[in-house]
């Protein structure tokens, strides 16, 4: 007795249409959506980390503008909807949304549209989603050129009211050796309010050179500790100053200096072996300088120079400056330099 089995076929071509269709939805549609996403994403961690270097330097506006233009930028289509809002404690959060610029089968161009979902009764499109946050701050330390500037002399360049100028100044350099009562350079007076750690009334101005990172030419600091000075008053020799010409270089500033020699106002001595060198510089941030000119001793050390001989000195301005971040920590006072980094 033979049996038709011709709706047996039917039911399994039925079954495996269907299973066919769930599988094209979850490889096309799902596909779809996920590449949205990345693009998103890519577009949201690029728009927080520039709006975050705009606002560390000061330019915190038309932050969904801004944020639309880098979402963008980072869709295939070119099309996403974003926006924008400052968070507590420096930081700055992007949303970027899906904006089709495509066929819009689905009727809503705020949705990736599917296109084998539907036949299954499942959605036509969805919109897809991400965000980021990037924060900035003033970094506590860091790998700088060994190159220190007093604060009073950030503070004649720059002042308490944060004016940057591009109008170079003349900076002198400060002598170890010279004695307590001529520890002072350039416009800088001895021991200005609020500098003077120590307490023994003489706080130098100008720059100096710090202690080296063996065979290199840079050196580490961190916000409030002290750095041995490097002997000698000429450029290290792992320097070459030329590579600082109209560059913008990370350095330190210093708030005081302190020696062996140096006394404290009841006649103690104010060294206390913070440093392995005499004298040290005790770091009270990092900055950012653009250099226009320098003299130092020796040949070839010399351009553009901004002082005569037989003084030893730099020329340049400080300027906002964003970095990415390095994996230090922030949390310094800010002198116009910030890290920038993602939190999200």
């Amino acid at each position: 007795m033979k049996t038709d089995e011709r709706g047996v076929t039917a039911v399994i071509v039925a079954i495996c249409a269907t299973v066919l269709f769930g599988v094209g939805a979850l490889v096309i549609d799902e596909g779809a959506a996920r590449q949205e996403r990345r693009e998103l994403q890519n577009g949201a961690d690029a728009g927080a980390l520039a709006l975050a270097q705009d606002c560390a330097k000061g330019a915190c506006t038309n932050l969904d503008a801004k944020a639309v233009s880098y979402a963008g930028f980072n869709a295939v289509d070119g099309a996403s909807r974003a926006t924008a809002n400052t968070i507590s404690g420096n930081g700055v959060q992007v949303i970027a949304r899906t904006q089709d610029a495509g066929a819009n089968t689905d009727g809503n161009d705020h949705t990736v549209d599917f296109y084998l979902a539907p036949v299954l009764g499942g959605p036509r499109g969805a919109e897809v989603s991400a965000t980021a946050t990037a924060r900035w701050g003033a970094p506590s330390g860091g790998t700088t050129l060994p190159l220190t500037f007093s604060l009073c002399e950030w503070n004649a360049l720059v002042g308490a009211g944060g004016v940057f100028s591009t109008t170079p100044k003349v900076i002198i350099f400060h002598d170890p050796a010279q004695s307590n009562a001529n520890q002072t350079a350039g416009t800088c007076p001895v021991a200005p309010a609020g500098m003077d750690t120590d307490g023994n009334g003489k706080v130098p101005g100008g720059f100096g050179w710090l202690e080296l990172i063996s065979g290199t030419c840079s050196t580490t600091v961190n916000a409030l500790g002290w750095v041995s000075h490097n002997t000698g008053n000429g450029v290290p020799n792992t320097c070459s100053p030329s590579d600082w010409q109209n560059k913008d270089i990370f350095i330190s500033v210093f708030d005081d200096i302190i020696s062996k020699k140096d006394k404290l106002p009841d006649g103690s001595s104010a060294w206390a072996n913070q440093c392995s060198n005499d004298p040290c510089y005790h770091i009270y941030g990092v900055a950012e300088m653009h250099i226009t000119g320098y003299r130092f001793p020796g040949g070839n050390n010399t351009w553009n120079a901004p002082c005569s001989p037989p003084k030893i000195c730099i020329a340049g301005y400080f300027i906002k400056f964003t970095i990415g971040w390095d994996g230090g920590s922030t949390g310094g006072v800010d002198l116009g330099t910030n890290e920038v980094f993602l939190t999200q």
